[in-house]
């Protein structure tokens, strides 16, 4: 698949004043349930992606697939409303094809059979030749069609996961605070907007920086390029936008009351005291 473009990357940024008028916001939404929308399908994303792994006994969907889905979820209702379009139709579907995209295809009656009981516990097994089954997967074609005339086919994403990784490790910064900060990326995908905002680097760069802070490890602005230390890796990130993205971040995900589950420890408290 080819690398995408400046302007790919760019198409896909939004300003704040513009995700304050999405379809939900406009049809009597407020920002905040709006938000709590978000963090639901996300949610159902990764609680599909957990049970296909535990029923079939394999590392698949992983965190690359599985941030994809959301990231395409994301992008989705930029365009469209949760009013029309439920949360709970378009995640198996952004899903399916997060795994297509990531090549780790998972098979359309394995999605729609996990989704079914994450929705309902107490759902039978369906069966392939059950009418249910049938318009199930009618219904996820269809949403598929949309959701890929929708992100106009622009499958290509790039995410901050690895780049915490082996920028990590090139600070010399501890595994537990790569993995820290590893888990802050994919937070930032569940519990916020970050992905529609700023590019995969902003997200590293703040990412790694709140994990280095909360793991009280000095880092000094100065690196031995003599260039603060997140400039080698985002050149165009100011010292000003970084601390206002990472206050913005700890603000909006720290109020859902999951954000440190599947955050290892250190804790995150009081990392803004820390700056």
């Amino acid at each position: 698949m080819s690398l995408p473009t400046t302007n790919n990357i760019s198409r896909w940024m939004f300003s704040e004043e513009r995700l304050k008028l999405t379809p939900s916001i406009r049809l009597g939404m407020t920002e905040e349930q709006e938000m709590e929308h978000r963090q639901a399908a996300a949610t159902l994303i990764r609680l599909i992606g957990t049970r296909l792994k535990e029923a079939h006994k394999k590392p698949l969907p992983n965190t690359q697939c599985i941030s994809t889905a959301m990231v395409f979820m994301q992008r989705f209702y930029v365009f469209h409303s949760f009013q029309k379009y439920s949360y709970k139709s378009i995640v198996p579907c952004a899903l399916y094809l997060a795994a297509k995209v990531e090549e780790q295809p998972i098979k359309l009656e394995y999605i729609i059979r996990t989704t079914a009981l994450c929705l309902n516990p107490n759902h039978g097994k369906l069966d392939k030749s059950d009418k249910k089954f049938e318009a199930l997967a009618r219904e996820l074609t269809k949403n598929e069609n949309l959701l890929l005339q929708t992100i106009g086919f622009d499958l290509y994403i790039q995410h901050p996961h690895q780049m915490v990784i082996e920028w990590g490790e090139k600070m010399g910064a501890p595994r537990e605070t790569q993995k820290l900060a590893f888990d802050l990326v994919s937070n930032s995908l569940h519990f916020s907007t970050m992905c529609l905002r700023f590019k995969p680097q902003t997200m590293a760069v703040v990412c790694l920086g709140i994990a280095l802070k909360a793991c009280s490890l000095g880092v000094e602005e100065q690196s031995e390029e003599g260039k603060e230390w997140w400039k080698i890796f985002d050149p165009e990130l100011s010292f000003e936008t970084k601390e206002k993205i990472t206050a913005d971040f700890l603000a909006t995900a720290g109020k859902h009351k999951n954000f440190n589950r599947w955050i290892e420890k250190p804790s995150l408290e009081n990392v803004n005291s820390k700056q």
